[in-house]
């Protein structure tokens, strides 16, 4: 893991990000959600942590962004920065990237920032799905609804509750 600041984790959000399609009327020009509460209790919390950092098919590279987070717990934040040598503050370099062989540790810090109440925002490359958390909701999105169908079923499994929507770009 390493962290980026704020111009850094722009950049890496716009390279991992969904092609935009030429024609506007095409059905690829639509983003097809799932939406739904993070769950509340701890032992639930560690298992949707390993399963949103594993939801991502594959990726070379995932961008977690902290875009909003409130104070309390930040000691317990930087602890864990700190064991990649990582000094600097939220607000210097709220982006990580995580590598592919990671993904532990990716689930490590989206648990902190679920029990924390931040919001962040993960940007897999290469991006079939991304996700994003905030204001106790998750959201999957994706321009091909194909994608979500292995998230669905999970979730579904899980007996998480969700809604699935779609929009234009």
């Amino acid at each position: 893991m390493r962290c980026q600041t704020k111009i850094e984790s722009e950049s890496f959000a716009n390279f991992a990000t969904f092609g935009i399609p030429a024609n506007p009327k095409d059905i690829s020009s639509m983003i097809f959600q799932i939406t739904g509460e993070t769950p509340r209790e701890f032992y639930h919390l560690t298992w949707f942590s390993n399963f949103l950092a594993a939801s991502f098919e594959s990726f070379d590279h995932c961008l977690l962004w902290v875009e909003d987070w409130e104070p309390k717990n930040l000691h317990l934040f930087y602890r864990l920065r700190q064991t990649y040598l990582e000094n600097r503050t939220l607000m210097e370099a709220p982006g990580h990237i995580f590598l592919d062989y990671e993904k532990a540790d990716l689930a490590s810090f989206i648990l902190i920032g679920i029990v924390c109440g931040w919001s962040f925002r993960l940007h897999p490359a290469p991006c079939f799905v991304r996700a994003s958390i905030t204001d106790g909701m998750f959201i999957f999105e994706t321009d091909e609804e194909l994608n979500l169908d292995e998230i669905k079923k999970t979730l579904g499994d899980a007996k998480i509750t969700f809604k699935i929507s779609s929009h234009k770009m």
